[in-house]
């Protein structure tokens, strides 16, 4: 699946194939596992950036995609593209870790959580990457953009650890 994602990644780039700039600013919802909200501004005609807001329980994850387009397709207002970029992610109250799931409950205190050396969750920060790979389709003559795309991720930096690939459908209104 890596050598796959890397092999999509690199012929994406370098296709060549010029177009016309779908939109300049565009937000909207992500519906998926990993819901939220997001931001997409074309900087040119092919490069994009992208702000995705993830609530999770008693916390957020932000991830930023420096993200390629381009029509390998000979179909007007399609586009494919790939991205990566950074992710931050922060959460508090111990009850609850998105990334963990080997965490032990311990009846006699039904409010912790604990980790497998029997350390109570607390605030946790968590930096990572993500990579995104998907197709966007831009609505001729109505203010909407439509995208399906899989983002997974890896955490670099965070106590917990751990690899998720996500998979969704965006809805964008495009200003």
């Amino acid at each position: 699946m890596k050598n796959l994602s890397l092999g999509i990644l690199l012929l994406l780039f370098s296709v060549g194939t010029a177009f016309a700039q779908p939109y300049e600013t565009a937000a909207g919802l992500r519906l998926g596992g990993w819901y939220g909200l997001q931001v997409k501004h074309f900087m040119t005609s092919t490069k994009a950036v992208e702000a995705i807001l993830t609530p999770v329980p008693r916390g957020m994850h932000i991830s930023v995609l420096w993200e390629q387009h381009a029509s390998p397709f000979d179909v007007a207002g399609l586009s494919a593209y790939a991205g990566i970029g950074p992710h931050l992610a922060f959460w508090t109250d111990g009850r609850y870790n998105p990334w963990w799931s080997d965490g032990r409950y311990f009846p006699g205190n039904p409010r912790k959580y604990y980790d497998n050396n029997g350390d109570p969750y607390v605030g946790r920060v968590a930096f990572g990457v993500d990579m995104i790979l998907g197709l966007e389709y831009r609505i001729r003559n109505f203010p909407l953009s439509l995208a399906l795309d899989w983002k997974p991720g890896v955490l670099i930096f965070a106590r917990v650890g751990g690899i998720w690939d996500d998979t969704a459908l965006s809805l964008r209104y495009v200003f």
